[in-house]
């Protein structure tokens, strides 16, 4: 099973992003067999399955 780690603003340094351009984060997920990925996504994409959500199971 893949766990969400970090969620991270792009960072587009002096270079803004154009105004068509979306706002990308930097996810990053640990697995229970210790592998680690990490990739860029769309923020809207996060939002609307409702990644962004923090629990605390416990």
């Amino acid at each position: 099973m893949w766990i969400v780690k970090h969620i991270i603003e792009a960072d587009y340094g002096c270079e803004e992003r154009s105004g068509n351009e979306s706002l990308m984060v930097l996810i990053t997920l640990d697995s229970d067999d210790v592998r680690v990925m990490q990739f860029e996504v769309e923020d809207a994409c996060l939002l609307s399955r409702e990644l962004m959500k923090v629990t605390n199971d416990g």
